[in-house]
């Protein structure tokens, strides 16, 4: 015999009961195994199967600079700016999708290259994903050459601009310098400022601008990164078993008809009822009734037992105190008759529902219960098993009544 629940005050809403949930999910442990097998097992033949792998090969690149490089988030994220920016631009891609053969669009390779910055700030990683680790290497080799020819172009027309302006600036200065007198003030002032401007100019044109050099280019990985079938399924089936518990454990104590423990736990902890789980065969209440009525020195107190369908139930007598002599008889009514018009509901002190895994009264228990739980009666919850060998006699029966009706 097992207690699986404490009674609670009628007036108080029951707490949850953890434990009891627990064993309600243990009960249901192998269907809901099952179920996660299978569910792992199908992730894992559908991802190996029906995914295509992706490989993954890296290109590591190293900002070249002309000046040095100022710490701070914000010079970090201005030098790699340019060059991000260069990656995902259409005609930089276009460039790259022309070195090699992937039958790509800019929008697809868009969405397999990623930029990760390194532990430097002039660090900065190229990663792309392909069918294939020789193709995913090229064409990461290929977008870091065109990132570095793009950026190179731009650098060189940002050069020529500036020399431009600065030539206009000297050409302007040259014709001014020679109108005015030799000797003069203004003269030497005008021959410093073309010295300056011819310097400018030579510092510009040889300054150019950032450079994406190629530091190392790590060998591509010969195992996929997706799918991960093992790791994947594994995750599906633990997510699968523990779904398949709680709804078996939600079906079985609110789906149905027939009486079984998940239920019988769920009735008793809602309307704040003891409940108590006994092997099949005859049970005797008294083990339930003794300690409740014993104790009690007053005339007048009562119990009943309420029996539902197919239950085998002893009839009892228990003394109603160590005073008395003799004892008290225990009301034994059905549990689907109304009970409540004959048994002395004024003197209840106690009432025994006892059930049977082979019944249906899950209705009429709900009900008796919220009942007593009004009257403020003790309520216990008796539910009968049928065990392995009540079962074998059960089915030796059934075959044996077969065998005479052939």
């Amino acid at each position: 015999m097992t207690v699986e629940s404490a009674t609670t005050h009628r007036d108080a809403p029951p707490p949850i009961d953890l434990a009891g949930h627990f064993r309600d999910l243990a009960r249901v442990l192998l269907p809901a195994l099952v179920i996660g097998a299978l569910v792992g097992a199908a992730v894992f033949v559908g991802r190996s199967t029906l995914v295509d792998k992706e490989y993954s090969a890296s290109v590591v690149t190293q900002i070249t600079t002309s000046g040095e490089i100022v710490a701070g988030d914000a010079f970090v994220e201005q030098l790699r700016a340019p060059f991000e920016e260069l990656a995902s631009d259409d005609g930089v891609l276009t460039q790259a999708l022309t070195r090699v053969d992937t039958g790509w669009d800019t929008g697809t390779l868009r969405s397999h290259l990623t930029l990760t910055p390194g532990t430097s700030p002039a660090l900065l990683t190229f990663a792309v994903t392909a069918g294939s680790p020789r193709t995913a290497q090229q064409v990461a080799q290929a977008v870091v050459a065109a990132v570095a020819q793009a950026s190179q172009d731009n650098a060189a027309r940002d050069v020529s601009r500036r020399v431009e302006a600065i030539d206009t600036s000297i050409d302007t200065e040259q014709a001014r310098n020679s109108r005015l007198p030799a000797g003069s003030s203004a003269r030497t002032a005008s021959d410093v400022r073309l010295a300056e401007l011819r310097a400018q100019r030579d510092q510009v044109a040889a300054a150019g601008g950032n450079q994406l050099t190629v530091l190392s280019v790590p060998s591509a990985s010969s195992s996929p990164i997706s799918p991960k079938p093992l790791s994947e399924g594994l995750v599906a089936a633990v997510v699968a078993f523990l779904v398949a518990a709680e709804l078996l454990v939600l079906a079985r104590g609110r789906l149905g008809r027939t009486n079984n423990r998940i239920w019988a736990r769920r009735v008793a902890h809602r309307h704040g009822a003891r409940l108590q789980v006994v092997g099949g065969g005859r049970f005797d209440p008294s083990r339930v009734l003794y300690g409740e009525l014993a104790h009690r020195h007053r005339r007048g107190r009562s119990a009943i037992i309420l029996t539902g369908e197919r239950t085998d139930v002893a009839s009892v007598t228990v003394p109603a105190g160590p005073a008395e002599q003799g004892g008290q008889d225990i009301g034994h009514h059905d549990l689907h008759d109304e009970w409540w018009r004959t048994a002395d509901l004024g003197d209840l002190v106690v009432a025994v529902v006892i059930l049977s895994t082979r019944g249906r009264d899950r209705a009429a228990t709900a009900a008796a219960l919220g009942q007593l739980a009004d009257l403020g009666v003790t309520r216990y919850v008796v539910l009968q098993t049928r065990g392995r060998r009540a079962r074998a006699q059960g089915s030796r029966g059934r075959s044996a009544e077969v065998t005479d009706a052939d």
